[in-house]
């Protein structure tokens, strides 16, 4: 069976945000070995998600679907700084947040 700690090397070895994809049989569940579930995650029909920090404050990212993981590394993990994982991992997401409240702020100065 494979080690997550091994495979970390190898997730780190692409880019960021490059999935690799590990056969469920051929490795233990993620929160066996130091990962913890997380809800912080884009559904892409996943059953659950798993992150693991590491010490400079990447994070690993384990998606979990029926016969497979899907992982790949973050460049700022969201419990190091949230912000900062928006904007360089997610802005996507950063963007869409900066909408709302500016359509949220506008609404309101258009009431008074």
């Amino acid at each position: 069976m494979l080690s997550w700690r091994g495979l970390i090397y190898r997730i780190l070895e692409n880019p960021p945000h490059v999935d690799i994809t590990i056969s469920k049989h051929l490795v233990a569940n993620p929160l066996e070995e130091g990962f913890t579930e997380t809800f912080l995650s884009e559904p892409q029909g996943q059953l659950r998600d798993y992150e693991l920090t590491l010490p400079d404050g990447k994070r690993i990212h384990v998606r979990e679907f029926e016969n497979q993981y899907r992982a790949h590394w973050d460049i700022v993990s969201p419990s190091v700084d949230v912000l900062e994982h928006l904007r360089r991992d997610a802005p996507h997401w950063l963007i869409t947040l900066c909408s709302l409240g500016a359509s949220a702020i506008t609404y309101l100065i258009s009431r008074y």
